[in-house]
């Protein structure tokens, strides 16, 4: 009975000949067969001289490969102890043997091992037999790697696919990929994945396929075939330069991409009827706010003037008591006509100012915070170098109403001792900064619902192709900002 040997050697990391451990019962033998592989710059990671201790050392080191006695101290023999690991990895085993009996033989042979080697050998022939077996291993690792690539290829849900080499040649298809090029899977192995495109689709696609191999890098594009559109996707597998293979999935997106224009087109449509809706409100609100103020507000100042006529008439043809009592009749008469052409006035301006028409809108805008600070007390700062004709009525108009809705949402919510408002236009846009310095608005609130106010302000922006951004903070107040293309059509 021989001692159980049991040696453990250092890695050495920057070898990449294969980690390897012998497993012998002959002491000198497996110190030979280290030294001559490790003179080689094989890298020896463990010994073993029991077939239980092998499996161990195996399990836990996971070697590239290990060389094994057939014959072996112990209640296991390497032949066993082979096919145990042959059953859990796929590690490659090479036989170490002098004799052997022919049962034993074919009982090696069953586990399919990468070779043998006669003892005593010589030193070549062990630096041989495992260079070899190193190499046939990694070539056999990589085949099956395809393999199971192509198979995870062929069962893949989404649409076409084709398994491709580094020239474009085809190595697998699934069904869906025959259908797509209209032949049959053997008519396609081993051929050029660009001969079956149509030609004005091949130098495109070998284009980008090159692309992507040389950079290492997955591609995605689009093609028009007949009255459908192709999504392809291009993934090279593998770490440049060792790019061997290049995975190529093809995806009818025709029904998505006809229904993402169609939506496109809704949404463009439903601008459309928005801005128009928008454009008659102002117009009824212009033309509300017009005949207010000239007939409500000419019938008022009529009525005044007639109730001072009366005024004067009576007191020169009833006594001095009655004259006190019409007088002050007619002062508070006067006094309700005064508050009706105020409340006129103001309504008027509320529908349609005036001087939104009349001046524009950057006088607009200052009499908007003239009549905000009068009504709230809050002061405010107004910085612009814009003239009042620098922008259109359009644009002006949804502008200031968005201005309104910020102002608004200030006094009601803000708490602000100050407001401050910026005016400006370069790089063909015009933006306007509303900011307060108040409670600010909590984050969660901007997006809610019931924020219908900062909605009504995006949309009005929207149909200028704009946009509005809403930010706060809690304690440092909230800002507005609204950037506008000039020029644009609603």
């Amino acid at each position: 009975m021989h001692c159980s040997m049991k040696r453990r050697f250092s890695r050495t990391p920057e070898n990449k000949s294969g980690a390897i451990i012998i497993v012998e019962d002959e002491e000198l033998i497996a110190l030979e067969a280290r030294i001559i592989l490790t003179g080689a710059g094989f890298d020896v990671v463990a010994a073993a001289s029991t077939a239980e201790e092998a499996l161990r050392l195996v399990y836990e080191l996971t070697p590239d490969l290990v060389l094994m006695d057939i014959i072996l101290g112990g209640d296991m023999d390497g032949v066993e102890a082979a096919a145990k690991i042959q059953s859990r990895s796929d590690i490659p085993v090479v036989y170490l043997t002098a004799y052997s009996d022919d049962e034993t033989i074919q009982r090696a042979l069953a586990t399919k091992p990468y070779g043998y080697l006669i003892k005593p050998f010589k030193a070549h022939e062990l630096i041989t037999m495992v260079a070899v077996t190193l190499n046939k291993s990694r070539g056999d690792k990589k085949l099956r790697e395809k393999q199971e690539l192509a198979r995870i290829l062929l069962d893949t849900p989404f649409g076409a696919a084709a398994l491709l080499d580094e020239q474009g040649c085809i190595l697998a298809v699934n069904k869906e990929q025959t259908l797509l090029f209209g032949k049959e899977e053997q008519d396609l192995i081993g051929t050029s994945y660009f001969f079956h495109l149509p030609e004005n689709a091949q130098a495109t696609q070998e284009n980008f396929f090159h692309q992507s191999v040389s950079s290492g890098d997955a591609l995605t594009f689009e093609e028009v075939r007949c009255d459908r559109i192709l999504q392809h996707r291009i993934y090279p597998i593998g770490n440049r330069p060792q790019t061997d293979l290049v995975a190529i999935f093809s995806l009818d997106v025709t029904t998505e991409k006809t229904a993402v224009r169609e939506l496109r087109a809704s949404q463009e449509q439903l601008r459309a009827l928005t801005a128009r809706i928008q454009s008659v409100r102002e117009e009824e609100r212009k033309h509300i706010s017009r005949e207010i103020h000239d007939n409500l507000g000419q019938s008022l100042t009529a009525l005044k003037m007639e109730t001072a006529w009366l005024a004067k008439r009576y007191a020169k043809i009833i006594g001095q008591e009655s004259q006190d009592i019409i007088r002050d009749s007619f002062y508070r008469i006067n006094g309700i006509i005064e508050d009706s052409m105020n409340t006129v006035r103001r309504i008027a301006m509320e529908l349609r100012p005036g001087v939104l028409d009349d001046l524009g809108l950057v006088s607009a805008i200052e009499w908007q915070l003239q009549e905000f600070r009068e009504r709230t007390g809050i002061p405010f700062h107004f910085a612009t170098e814009l003239d009042d004709d620098a922008v259109d009525t359009e644009i002006a108009t949804e502008l200031f109403r968005i201005f309104q809705e910020a102002l608004t949402n200030v006094y009601r919510h803000a708490g602000a001792a100050s407001v401050d408002v910026r005016l400006t236009a370069s790089d063909g846009r015009l933006d306007m900064v509303i900011a307060d310095d108040g409670r600010g608005i909590p984050p969660e609130k901007i997006t809610t619902a019931e924020s219908l106010g900062i909605l009504g302000m995006k949309e009005r922006a929207f149909l200028l192709r704009g946009e509005v951004v809403v930010s706060g903070e809690e304690g440092a107040g909230t800002t507005v900002s609204v950037r506008i293309p000039l020029g644009s059509e609603g």
